[in-house]
């Protein structure tokens, strides 16, 4: 496990909907939003900070549901097309000697996402900010998977009552349900697309946040580079993608292991 759980990027367009499992927060809805801290004293912890409105909708967000099952996949209505998601980096990812990746959650009205919840240094990484947040493991409903490599997935044990979304199904306890990733939607907000390129099964994660449509993906390490990938094995595939996700003009891009960057004429491909 060398430099392969090193730097990954992923990202995801809108489709479909995943079932929702926490009591509606809609008139909450439109106060939750997302800035972008471009300062941070350390570039290794760099951090996307709430705003206070979402950090008194979070205070109040504990209170779980069961789980009604995988399906029931729901059409947004024009006025759910407009709303906007709200994220943050728990935790700054970085491939050198060492190597971590970058987690983040998602919040789209009931729906609580963990994107990479992969290697760290210690998990308290992972879990004071997500306290932080006002939420326990348990509040989260979602963990995405960009791919199966442990700097994506080794922590996902830490959160007992989420479905586990990659790029063929969504499962959760002894549930298995078979779907393509492609544009699968969880919620009005967030979107699952696949971009082949670190791996052949790599998926990555669209949010339509406050700052625009934000892309969390492995196809790029960092905005730092490589700008190669050194472990793909099509190199067409991997720039296909990223040109694929480049046409979404995305503002942000959070990559595998670094902090959120804004995509330019320089950008790899």
């Amino acid at each position: 496990m060398t430099g392969e759980g090193c730097r990954d990027g992923e990202f995801t367009e809108p489709v479909e909907a995943a079932p929702a499992r926490h009591a509606p927060l809609a008139e909450n809805r439109p106060h939750l939003s997302a800035v972008l801290d471009h300062t941070p004293t350390d570039p290794r912890r760099a951090e996307l900070a709430f705003d206070a409105g979402l950090r008194a909708l979070l205070t109040g967000f504990r209170a779980s549901c069961p789980v009604t099952g995988l399906h029931g996949h729901t059409h947004p209505s024009p006025e759910e097309s407009v709303m906007t998601a709200s994220f943050r980096v728990l935790t700054t990812g970085y491939a050198d000697a060492r190597v971590a990746g970058t987690v983040t959650l998602v919040i789209d009205d009931e729906t609580v996402a963990i994107v990479d919840p992969g290697m760290v240094a210690d998990r308290r990484l992972i879990l004071d900010p997500l306290a932080h947040s006002g939420l326990a493991p348990e509040d989260v409903t979602d963990v995405i998977f960009s791919h199966y490599h442990p700097d994506r997935s080794l922590n996902a044990v830490l959160f007992p009552e989420a479905r586990f979304h990659d790029h063929m199904a969504v499962c959760h306890e002894d549930i298995r349900e078979n779907r393509n990733a492609d544009g699968y939607r969880l919620s009005p907000s967030i979107t699952l697309m696949t971009t082949p390129g670190h791996t052949a099964e790599d998926v990555s994660t669209l949010v339509t946040a406050v700052e625009g449509l934000v892309v969390l993906t492995h196809l790029w390490w960092s905005a730092q580079g490589p700008a190669d990938d050194p472990f793909v094995l099509d190199r067409e595939q991997l720039r296909a993608s990223r040109e694929k996700v480049l046409a979404l003009g995305p503002a942000l891009i959070v990559p595998g292991h670094g902090a959120p960057f804004v995509p330019s004429s320089s950008t790899p491909v």
